[in-house]
């Protein structure tokens, strides 16, 4: 086993670069991912309660919304 000094790239350049790359590349990774998350969240928004719906032929908050319901308290 070898030692060397702490953060000090000129004795573990290989190790060092490979750690700085991956943390780079997964950065940006980490940021994409989280706008596909929130594209996916605003298309799930819409496609559950602002796209018109064949089967019911109406729009589902149109239909949620208008039931009539009985006040229980």
């Amino acid at each position: 086993v070898e030692h060397t000094p702490p953060y000090y790239p000129q004795a573990k350049g290989k190790i060092e670069r490979t750690i700085r790359t991956f943390n780079e590349e997964f950065l940006k990774l980490k940021k994409v991912f989280k706008n596909i998350l929130s594209l996916l969240q605003e298309f799930i928004e819409w496609f559950n309660n602002h796209r018109y719906h064949m089967g019911i032929r109406d729009y589902p908050a149109s239909v949620y919304f208008s039931k009539n319901v009985t006040d229980v308290t």
